[in-house]
């Protein structure tokens, strides 16, 4: 009886928070019923305009992937639209001369305002993903996380496929797990997700989608973006997909966001911005790693400068650095064959924090291990 009555007061005072955020966002994006959808599938990205080069690196690593079937690449960015960068642009220019037909899509002057004013990574993703799957011609929409950068070229076929052939309405790559949700509950995570938008347009509203406080049989149950309106679905699964197949520091867009909002704390302990240092210049070689490099390379130094903002990285555990180290490896080898003399000068510092748990050319490749090179 104690429990049930903990769990109803968690319950009331987490539902009397989150009302107001749900009241200023009830109505910022609408969708109509999908008719006569298209064949194929579109991939939706939600992007921050002033993050455009991590947005530059994906969309040229989709331009090398396998195309079959895929209708357009729905760029969801949070700005107007006017506010997009010349720089930007000419890599639209870029990957659409490759075969990659991109459209890009902005907020609203309303929506930016709501959006800025709350500030959350959450309102974010949620807004720009429901307004791509608006925008949708296909039945068949991937969720693709702007901070996952695509190495298998057929990663996203191979989850078009599934999806269709079991003619899932959510297929994730795994189950969620946290803030009450349990695998067993068969709820998918959003990343890499395709969903059939045909089904969703006309079965939940945008605003269905976001972030649901519940009581679930007397537990309190936080739904993440779309989890709630997945228990709807007849039909959801989720497939695993390798390692190799993407790299893809988890929640990497939020943690910008809260650095940015002044919620350092948040990020301290899981801190994976400087792989964000590296997309970005991955995408843009005039963002310069050289200085952020020598910060970690001072491995007593604490107080690390992020983008203007200092960050507590004494919490970091070395298990984080190392497989931060191997993941932009492994991107750099994908790419270049072997990680370029610079980017090496740049992982020094990660190196020496990791220590004696340092992975990289110490895990069998087949295993998802990444070599010295």
């Amino acid at each position: 009886m104690k429990k049930l009555v903990h769990e109803f007061v968690k319950f009331s005072l987490k539902s009397s928070r989150r009302l107001p955020l749900l009241w200023q966002i009830r109505n910022l994006v609408h969708w109509a019923p999908l008719s006569k959808p298209e064949d194929g599938y579109t991939i939706v990205i939600a992007a921050m305009h002033e993050l455009w080069p991590v947005a530059a690196a994906n969309l040229r690593l989709i331009a090398q992937c396998d195309k079959t079937d895929l209708r357009e690449v729905l760029v969801v960015i949070d700005q107007t639209i006017d506010r997009i960068s010349e720089a930007f642009s000419k890599v639209i220019r870029e990957v659409e001369s490759q075969g990659l037909k991109v459209r890009l899509l902005g907020y609203s002057p309303v929506q930016v305002r709501v959006a800025r004013r709350i500030h959350w990574g959450w309102v974010y993703s949620w807004l720009s993903w429901c307004t791509g799957i608006s925008e949708a011609k296909t039945r068949w929409v991937l969720l693709h996380d702007l901070d996952a950068m695509p190495i298998d070229p057929g990663v996203f076929h191979k989850q078009f496929r599934a999806a269709r052939e079991a003619q899932c309405q959510f297929q994730g790559i795994r189950y969620y797990s946290g803030n009450g949700v349990f695998p067993e509950m068969r709820l998918a995570t959003t990343f890499e997700m395709v969903l059939d938008a045909e089904w969703l347009r006309k079965e939940a509203r945008p605003i269905e989608c976001f972030n649901q406080i519940r009581l679930v049989g007397g537990r309190y149950v936080d739904f993440d973006t779309l989890l709630n309106v997945q228990q709807r679905a007849p039909l959801r699964s989720a497939e695993p997909i390798a390692e190799s197949s993407l790299v893809h520091p988890t929640q990497l867009i939020c943690q910008y966001t809260d650095l940015l909002a002044g919620r350092q704390q948040r990020i301290e302990s899981a801190n994976r911005l400087p792989v964000l240092y590296y997309f970005m210049h991955l995408g843009d070689p005039q963002f310069d790693l050289t200085d952020l490099g020598d910060q970690l390379a001072d491995i007593h130094l604490a107080n690390v400068n992020f983008f203007d903002c200092s960050v507590n990285m004494s919490r970091v555990e070395p298990s984080s650095w190392a497989w931060m180290e191997k993941q932009i490896r492994r991107l750099e080898q994908a790419l270049y064959t072997s990680t370029r003399p610079h980017v090496q000068h740049f992982l020094r510092g990660m190196i020496a924090r990791a220590g004696s748990r340092r992975t990289v050319g110490h895990e069998p490749i087949e295993a998802g291990g990444v070599a010295e090179r």
